[in-house]
């Protein structure tokens, strides 16, 4: 235990922070599909979740850039520590999308598409936080 800090030292070589293969697959594929897509066709993506073409795609090509930059982040060293990278970057969808509905009308193509992206958010969100509370608890050392 680190006594200055009072919280315990983990390394992230120890076998109690290593993750299971198929944690690592489970976690992964989503946030490269969704990444991939994101940077090959944004302009499409945006209109899918009911955002204007312009600025919409922007901002989707800078989560579709945020997802992969995370992901490799977490395929680098992929711990029980960082999984919980994956359900920060779910909030931030969830409270761009949810700032978008309520008060940027302008960028809004249609609202019913973007509830839906919202709830699909969300779903992503739950997914991610049962698994890092699942298995991202790490035994001191």
């Amino acid at each position: 235990m680190d006594h200055r800090a009072g919280t315990p030292q983990v390394r992230d070589n120890d076998p109690a922070e290593r993750l299971p293969s198929p944690v690592i697959h489970l976690i992964t594929w989503p946030s490269l599909a969704l990444g991939v897509v994101a940077l090959a066709c944004p302009t499409d993506t945006a209109t899918a979740i009911g955002l204007k073409s312009r600025i919409g795609s922007r901002v989707i090509r800078i989560a579709g850039w945020r997802e992969l930059v995370v992901l490799g982040a977490f395929l680098l060293r992929p711990t029980r520590r960082s999984l919980w990278a994956f359900v920060a970057q779910d909030l931030c969808d969830i409270t761009a999308a949810t700032i978008a509905l309520s008060t940027r009308s302008d960028v809004i193509l249609s609202p019913r598409r973007l509830r839906a992206a919202l709830t699909g958010y969300g779903l992503l969100a739950v997914a991610d936080l049962y698994t890092a509370v699942r298995h991202g608890r790490v035994a001191p050392v």
